[in-house]
């Protein structure tokens, strides 16, 4: 399933342990399981994308053909890598049924096309999430997409000269600096938009009750989960006792790095314009990859606001004028 554990052969693992049966069930285990994971996560990401798409569409405030778009290409690649993951499965079974053997090596020494889309859909994966989370005025989104288009470049060109196993640790050492660099942009941009909604929020009273409802106001905006995915996902072992983990960790990264986006999306298309506290970072002259950030204004927010020391000093002077006239 991960996209950088196939250049490092796991044959090489598995050679020299002496439990060599026991470690090949276990790694097609894993790789079969992690698969219908994936596919059910997928499902989830269908449901989320359309609801998003409908509620985008219907908000004439809300409509930016670049974001839509951004979505959907979103999508369209975390689809195209779980059909990769379920036509690399189904092939091994269908087609290499024949041993043990020649089912693990059509899984993890398979064809090597399914691995260069893989790792051309994570860029895109990473590169749309960096760039809807990040303004489009801020050009540090673009260091990513510059960063994967050079890794894919050398990727593409070693695919194509051959392989060998110096090759292969190269590339699989580009891939990690890739992915600490996605894991980079991402951290700085949730750190970046939670401390805007807190900001903005601080002078708001709330009661203990909306409490975790701002914290989770946070926490979706902030696209919190995708980074803490995205750090699991860059420190991935070639060792076989990390191997069932990553597995795992990789079809939530593709997941969340195709649903944070589109579930931020949908929070501020579900914030209506006339019921804003507070919005930023939105241009109505050109186009762009950002979203208008808002806070809900909440009927509790509005009681307490109503008692806030400034509204009695602004209502002071009105009264000793009514007393004076």
């Amino acid at each position: 399933m991960t996209f950088n554990l196939i250049h490092l052969s796991p044959v090489a693992i598995i050679m020299s342990s002496e439990s060599v049966t026991l470690l090949e069930k276990e790694l097609i285990n894993y790789e079969l399981n992690s698969t219908i994971f994936s596919v059910f996560l997928w499902g989830i990401c269908t449901v989320i994308y359309a609801g998003t798409l409908f509620l985008y569409l219907t908000k004439r405030s809300s409509r930016n053909k670049l974001i839509v778009g951004a979505i959907s290409l979103s999508y369209c690649a975390y689809s195209t890598t779980v059909a990769i993951f379920w036509y690399r499965d189904q092939s091994a079974l269908v087609n290499h049924s024949e041993t043990r053997d020649a089912i693990f090596e059509a899984l993890y020494l398979g064809s090597d096309w399914t691995t260069l889309v893989t790792d051309l859909m994570v860029f895109i994966l990473a590169g749309v999430a960096d760039s809807i989370l990040y303004p489009a005025t801020d050009f540090r989104c673009l260091i990513q997409l510059v960063i994967d288009l050079v890794i894919l470049g050398i990727w593409a060109g070693a695919y194509h000269l051959g392989h060998s196993f110096s090759q292969n640790v190269v590339l699989n050492r580009l891939l990690a600096v890739q992915a600490f660099v996605t894991f980079a942009t991402t951290f700085s941009s949730t750190t970046l938009i939670a401390h805007r909604i807190h900001t903005t929020m601080r002078d708001i009273p709330r009661t203990s009750k909306r409490l975790l409802g701002h914290i989770l106001e946070i926490l979706v905006q902030s696209a919190a989960a995708y980074s803490l995915v995205a750090i699991a996902q860059s420190t991935a072992s070639n060792q076989a006792a990390w191997i069932a983990a990553d597995d795992y960790i990789s079809s939530l990264f593709f997941f969340t790095s195709a649903v944070s986006p589109t579930v931020l999306v949908a929070r501020v298309a579900m914030l209506d314009e006339n019921d804003v506290y507070a919005s930023s970072s939105a241009t109505n002259s050109r186009p762009s990859l950002s979203l208008q950030f808002r806070v809900q204004h909440t009927q509790d927010d509005t009681v307490l606001q109503s008692h806030l020391p400034a509204n009695s000093d602004r209502e002071q002077p009105e009264r000793l004028n009514e007393k004076g006239g």
